[in-house]
């Protein structure tokens, strides 16, 4: 298609589009030819139109910029007649898809050369967007790994903004009507889903947290999937549905990339937990975005040393401390032997504290609500599971090279 023109009526004129090459799901993209910053999309051959701009509009309405996704602005119409809906105008992200980004060898042609920490901050980018969702009462639905855009600083080259994009795939309420979704990358769909009609699906919370855990385990392990091992038979979907997973799961003979199992077990134990309650466990189990946020916070970092101070200081100058005090009534009672031995102390009990041997974080199983109450009407506002009595990980890889850092 060539450039054509769809009536604005918010802006009360005429807007030009040319073809963007770009589409997905049931959307055509076309560029705004008069600003770079906005897109259009437009309905595929096929698509059942009433429903298709029945859900547009829902969208517009529900829509929720705290939330960062490629929301509908407004829906615009035939130029010759103005009200038969033609498009419908939305804000042009950025970025690569995930699915790409996932992948070291593709960083790496990006010159992205992100490590632990810049890896971690994209899992809590990805929590974080999860949750912001959950407290508007969307379900993501099709949550598969390029329905999520991610670009970086071009300075720093630092993980910035991650997007959700396809927000068709949404399931929500809106004026006493569901809007589900009837397509979705089956892989990343619970199993107790695989076998329900989608069509008739309400898709709850729980949904998408088991897909938030398949989103996050090969931005965490180098690329690997929970579905991916050498091996074992079946499609990807059929491994979910038979909750056959890579290392805490496999089939008798699957084989794991040592690479990936290598980067799972160096993990901490809080997030190991987590993938486990999340793919292993009942619906009730699976972990909460802030879960995720609190567990991920601990990969990359290590404890403080303990230091016992004398002095501390302020912007005046040194001042006494609490136990220079102490030292100083005390060689006033005792004489200078009695300081001198405490003193030789307190050095030595520094000395010892300044490389303690790192801390194994213990499995976080309480509740994290989210920061915000939840709104009237939320069908995801109950109380959070409680994980309490779930055993830590116990398995150990075929890689005995991995079995490093687990017993310090």
């Amino acid at each position: 298609m060539t450039t054509w023109q769809c009536w604005s009526p918010s802006k009360q004129r005429l807007i030009p589009l040319t073809p963007s090459g770009v589409g997905g799901g049931q959307t055509e993209l076309f560029w705004f030819r008069d600003d770079p910053s906005m897109c259009a999309g437009v309905p595929k051959a096929g698509a059942d139109v009433q429903a298709y701009w029945a859900k547009i509009a829902a969208l517009i309405g529900v829509a929720d910029r705290s939330a960062d996704a490629a929301w509908p602005h407004e829906i615009l119409c035939d130029a010759s007649d103005r009200t038969t809906p033609r498009a419908f105008s939305m804000e042009r992200k950025g970025g690569r898809p995930l699915a790409e980004l996932v992948i070291p060898a593709v960083r790496q042609s990006l010159g992205l050369d992100w490590g632990p920490a810049e890896l971690r901050d994209v899992g809590i980018k990805l929590a974080k967007l999860f949750g912001g969702f959950e407290r508007l009462g969307v379900s993501q639905c099709d949550s598969h790994d390029g329905n999520y855009l991610l670009d970086w600083d071009p300075r720093t080259k630092a993980p910035r903004t991650l997007t959700r994009v396809d927000c068709l795939a949404f399931g929500f309420d809106w004026q006493n009507r569901y809007f589900g979704c009837d397509a979705v990358v089956h892989q990343f769909l619970p199993p107790e889903l695989h076998q329900r009609p989608l069509a008739t699906l309400r898709f709850s919370r729980e949904a998408d947290r088991f897909s938030l855990a398949c989103l996050l385990f090969p931005v965490l392990t180098g690329g690997g999937y929970p579905w991916n091992y050498g091996g074992g038979r079946g499609t990807p979907a059929e491994r979910v549905a038979a909750r056959q997973f890579a290392i805490l799961s496999p089939p008798p003979g699957a084989k794991v990339a040592p690479a990936v199992e290598t980067a799972y077990f160096a993990l901490p134990d809080g997030v190991r937990v987590l993938f486990e309650r999340a793919l292993l466990g009942d619906q009730a189990a699976r972990p909460s975005p802030n879960e995720w946020v609190k567990e991920l916070r601990a990969i990359g970092q290590t404890p403080r040393a303990r230091r016992v101070r004398l002095f501390s200081w302020n912007a005046v100058g040194g001042r006494v401390s609490r136990f220079g005090k102490a030292l100083l009534a005390a060689a006033r009672r005792s004489g200078w032997l009695l300081v001198t031995l405490a003193a030789a102390a307190a050095v030595w009990w520094s000395l010892r504290a300044t490389d303690p041997a790192p801390a194994r974080p213990t499995p976080t199983t309480g509740i994290d609500p989210l920061p915000s109450p939840p709104t009237a009407g939320n069908p995801f506002a109950e109380r959070e599971p409680d994980g309490a009595g779930l055993p830590p990980p116990t398995r150990r890889p075929k890689n005995p090279n991995s079995w490093a850092d687990l017993n310090r």
